[in-house]
């Protein structure tokens, strides 16, 4: 807690202790860091949105249980059907 005090502090002194600046800065650049805030946002939102769907499909996986306990045949790869020819 007390660095976030310190924080605090040194940021409200800087700008309570402001001089003049001469620097211009057009339009273009405010446009530029509100697109660079915006998708800064946006990245961080869709990518969170993706670990916690892979981390929500490893954590409630449903196993393949069967209904019964009927025995459920067995399927061979050579009675896979019938097969055509071209």
């Amino acid at each position: 807690m007390g660095s976030i005090r310190a924080l605090f502090f040194i940021v409200f002194t800087l700008l309570a202790a402001e001089g003049k600046a001469f620097a211009y800065t057009d339009p273009g650049s405010g446009a530029m860091l509100w697109q660079l805030l915006l998708a800064t946002i946006l990245s961080a939102v869709f990518t969170a949105r993706y670990f916690f769907q892979r981390i929500k499909t490893r954590v409630f996986r449903v196993k393949n249980v069967p209904e019964s306990n009927e025995a459920k045949p067995v399927i061979r790869s050579d009675d896979s059907g019938p097969r055509h020819s071209i």
